[in-house]
């Protein structure tokens, strides 16, 4: 009888030893579950962070070139007749001849000194530099 006792009080030491480390086994599942999500939090908002510092780059770049072209449109407006041409639908090489007068057969840097044709050479270039600042003030 007493053996039978015995025996029932093992199984219930035994049902609560597999308890508790049912327990333990769940509690390790969950905080190693926590740090999963946790790693996958960060590398999420690292994700984020470079791809918003590659936007922020991007637009940086495009707004410097439309501030430059802006720039360059306001320019031309200033020197007159010097930047209508483009506007005019001509071809390169009809401004290029125009710049630089007799000299220039094409070459980008012709049209130096005192130039035969229209808008060409460098006292006309520093003219209509000056034009250009007084209008801007």
């Amino acid at each position: 009888m007493e053996r039978g006792e015995q025996g029932e009080k093992q199984e219930e030491e035994e049902r609560k030893q597999q308890g508790d480390e049912n327990e333990e086994g769940r509690r390790e599942q969950g905080e190693e579950q926590k740090e999963r999500e946790e790693s996958r939090e960060r590398r999420q908002e690292r994700r984020e962070r470079s791809s918003r510092r590659r936007e922020d780059s991007s637009e940086r770049s495009s707004r410097g070139r439309k501030e430059s072209r802006e720039r360059n449109r306001e320019r031309r407006a200033a020197g007159g007749e010097g930047g209508g041409e483009r506007s005019a639908g001509r071809g390169a090489g009809v401004r290029k001849r125009r710049a630089g007068g007799e000299a220039a057969g094409g070459e980008r840097k012709a049209g130096r000194g005192t130039a035969g044709g229209g808008e060409g050479g460098e006292e006309m270039r520093a003219e209509r530099r000056k034009q250009g600042e007084e209008q801007q003030e």
